[in-house]
């Protein structure tokens, strides 16, 4: 996609406590990471957010037990990695097996903390390094290990499937 106007030259620090724990999609190296692009223009054409971590909120357990231990929270979400995308969620599936998760009965594949959920459906945000079938702007759906409930989500660019035109995201999601 071209991007509009951009800064001539744009620095971003991003930088993560070193005692953060990770979760899906969060960084936890607490080394800075600068990024700097000279010459970005109007008609310049790029892969957008590459070089970004942006805020997104979700739903999060950080501990197994019932409804109550869900935690509405805002967490960093770095950029796509190699093979990855980034999803902003249109439609999130709501399953039982989400309970199962969060109860401790099936141990979660991600660890924890984790956000909660399976299957979701939105737009490519953002392409990682090594992705050749999706690109910024497409619709998605998926089903993957947990991430769903937030808004947005990194997600093997292999799990995601692009949606006909006469499919709506909650659709997709459910």
């Amino acid at each position: 996609p071209t991007i509009g106007r951009l800064a001539r030259t744009r620095s971003i620090p991003m930088i993560a406590p070193p005692t953060a724990r990770a979760c899906p999609g969060e960084v936890a190296t607490g080394s800075p990471i600068r990024t700097r692009a000279k010459g970005w223009g109007p008609s310049t054409t790029i892969r957008a957010n590459l070089e970004e971590t942006v805020m997104v909120a979700g739903v999060r357990v950080h501990k197994h037990g019932g409804p109550e231990v869900l935690t509405y929270e805002q967490f960093d979400l770095p950029a796509p990695g190699q093979g990855q995308v980034r999803v902003k969620h249109h439609a999130s599936g709501v399953n039982f097996i989400d309970t199962y998760f969060r109860g401790g009965l099936y141990p979660s594949p991600v660890g924890m903390p984790f956000v909660a959920g399976n299957e979701g459906a939105g737009e490519v945000t953002g392409v990682g390094p090594g992705v050749t079938d999706l690109k910024v702007g497409d619709r998605v759906g998926y089903t993957s290990a947990l991430g769903a409930y937030a808004a947005e989500r990194l997600l093997p660019a292999d799990r995601a499937v692009k949606l006909p035109e006469k499919i709506s995201y909650e659709q997709a999601a459910a």
